[in-house]
């Protein structure tokens, strides 16, 4: 991760502002400024004070603007069945379930009311089916791999070197890091 600077906070906030999709930000990057401003609040130059005043309402308007998208994107998963954001932070990953979540927990209340309870339990089935579906990840096989159970117990695999794949975000990730994938945009 890099250094947190003043600049740095505001050329995020200059982008996030300018720019229709979530800018990706560094990972831990509101730990990163958390502890900035921890630093910044012990020192008594005047450019320090400056800085750690002003950071405050660039950060306000950083979150404000990626919660606007993330709305905006969770009711676009939901309505249209675009794909979910892929620069999400984990603390925003958590809001955008959440929205899923409520705006599909909604519907259904509202679909209840004109539809049998079956019709709505079914509906219900469906759209958590669409969300998982929604949010995994493609990558790319970099060596061969055995049959896995993930952490639904079903099982993953075989696969081999070169495969292009589907898979749920905890295990694509747990492939990423350990180095035998890689993230994907061919299909």
């Amino acid at each position: 991760m890099d250094i947190i600077t003043y600049d740095m906070i505001n050329k995020i906030r200059r982008a996030e502002r300018e720019s229709r999709s979530l800018q990706k930000l560094p990972e831990n990057f509101f730990e990163a400024v958390k502890a900035w401003r921890g630093l910044k609040q012990g020192r008594t130059d005047n450019d320090s004070l400056q800085e750690l005043k002003s950071s405050k309402g660039l950060l306000d308007e950083i979150v404000r603007v990626r919660e606007e998208k993330i709305i905006q994107a969770a009711l676009s998963t939901i309505r249209v069945g675009e794909t979910p954001p892929q620069s999400l932070l984990h603390q925003e990953q958590k809001f955008f379930d959440r929205v899923i979540i409520l705006v599909t927990g909604f519907r259904s209340e509202i679909d209840h009311m004109f539809l049998d309870v079956e019709d709505v339990e079914s509906r219900i089935k469906e759209l958590r089916r669409d969300v998982e579906d929604l949010r995994r990840r493609r990558i790319k096989i970099l060596q061969e791999l055995p049959e896995v159970l993930g952490p639904d117990s079903k099982p993953y695999g075989p696969f081999k070197e070169g495969d292009v794949v589907e898979l749920s975000p905890d295990i694509a990730e747990l492939l990423i890091k350990r180095g035998a994938a890689e993230e994907s945009k061919a299909f």
